[in-house]
């Protein structure tokens, strides 16, 4: 939901937002067989090659007589019919686990998948791990190099070793989701929404965070705050860049390799600077450590502030890792220790103003004081009348309202 100034966030049980809690206990398991559903290939126009389920039953027959016994008829995913008259049975045949290759006059080739590196197509010859292994003669050129570069990404990302994050526990979630929703979002008509191509919080669908997670090679306990989908059929998110719950993720589209970028939150505090910049059809941002990242397609109507929500972002996390360098005094007395059981009574029975007070912080009425004050931080981290110093006089007053608000809530709820 959202509004000019003001945001609403679903929230789990431990606080944090719901959506958080959708993406972690959904199944990360990326198939072959999901991976074409997702990266929309199977659209293709193509009366030589098939995907699964409709896969005309001639040339299903054909390639289960040539791979034999093999695999199950269930078990194709995508037929490459290489015979003049559609029998199928010479051709290219894929499964979840293995490639078959069926030349004229010679034995059927197995390639299974987790032996391949890399795989390509130049014009109609195909290569696996830079080996040539087939040379068709009857699919388009266009359409076959469209689906070897999906398979190609597919394999890579596969293979990609998946290290272990930090999760930035440290940082408010949904204040990560706040300053997207400020930057990344327009109004029209009186509505406000994100522009094209940007998804955040619930808007990310569990499609396109299973293809982003995939793809971006994230850790199995991140989760998706914000994401740009890049891709040519909007909702697939395999190229973009992410705001998650451990740093930032891009994946070029630009890149003949696209290996993807990963900047932990804790080093983005370390970056003083970004600029917009224009690459081909796409916005990207170049950070003043030298990492590029392309966010967005150019909307010349709407042009779109990555390098500014960067900057706040970088600032953002620099206010959460050294408070100090921004102590004006306040907030001292919430490093006095609290026990679970007296936190759970000083806040029982509280009255609607304390919810309000709660609410604005972000935080439960059970939170412990040390939560408080991190809240506290990240509020004022959002809110502070500095970073609106060169804005027009009720930007400032606005800031100025908010910050006063944030003030008094962490003074009642410490007090």
């Amino acid at each position: 939901m959202y509004g000019e100034h003001g945001h609403h966030v679903d929230r789990n049980a431990e606080g944090y937002p719901s959506f958080i809690d959708t993406q972690l206990s959904a199944n990360k398991e990326m198939s072959l067989d999901t991976y074409l559903r997702l990266c929309g290939v199977r659209e293709m126009d193509s009366d030589k090659i098939f995907f699964s389920p409709n896969i005309p039953a001639k040339k299903l027959d054909g390639a289960l007589r040539s791979i034999g016994h093999l695999v199950k008829p269930q078990d194709i995913l995508v037929v490459i019919d290489d015979t003049v008259f559609g029998g199928a049975k010479e051709g290219l045949f894929i499964t979840n686990s293995a490639i078959y290759v069926k030349e004229p006059f010679t034995e059927l080739a197995v390639y299974p998948m987790n032996s391949i590196g890399v795989i390509r197509a130049e014009n109609t010859t195909i290569y696996i791990n830079d080996d040539k292994v087939v040379s068709l003669t009857q699919p388009e050129k266009m359409p076959l190099g469209w689906l070897f570069s999906q398979l190609d990404d597919f394999v890579r990302s596969d293979n990609w070793k998946r290290e272990k994050v930090e999760i930035a526990r440290w940082i408010p979630w949904e204040g990560l989701q706040y300053l997207c929703e400020d930057f990344l979002t327009i109004s029209t008509n009186g509505e406000t929404k994100p522009i094209s191509s940007i998804y955040i919080g619930d808007r990310i669908s569990p499609d396109m965070a299973l293809m982003a997670h995939f793809s971006m090679g994230m850790a199995d306990d991140e989760a998706i705050i914000a994401v740009s989908d890049l891709t040519l059929h909007d909702g697939h998110a395999r190229v973009g860049f992410a705001l998650t719950t451990a740093g930032i993720r891009a994946k070029s589209p630009r890149e003949p390799i696209p290996y993807p970028v990963f900047i932990p939150y804790a080093h983005l505090a370390d970056v003083p600077g970004a600029e917009d910049f224009q690459e081909s059809i796409y916005q990207a941002v170049r950070l003043s450590n030298h990492r590029t990242i392309i966010c967005t397609r150019i909307m010349p109507s709407h042009p779109v502030p990555v390098a500014a929500m960067f900057v706040k972002l970088a600032w953002f996390c620099h206010f959460l890792l050294n408070p100090d360098d921004y102590d004006d005094g306040e907030g001292e007395d919430a490093d006095r220790d609290e026990s679970d059981q007296g936190n759970e009574e000083r806040h029982a029975g509280a009255t609607h103003e304390q919810t309000n007070f709660y609410d604005i912080l972000g935080v439960r009425p059970s939170a412990s004081v040390k939560e408080i004050e991190l809240a506290y931080r990240a509020r004022r981290a959002q809110y502070h009348p500095d970073k609106y110093a060169t804005e027009d006089r009720e930007t400032i007053a606005w800031a100025t309202r908010m910050m006063q608000q944030v003030n008094d809530a962490y003074a009642k709820l410490t007090n």
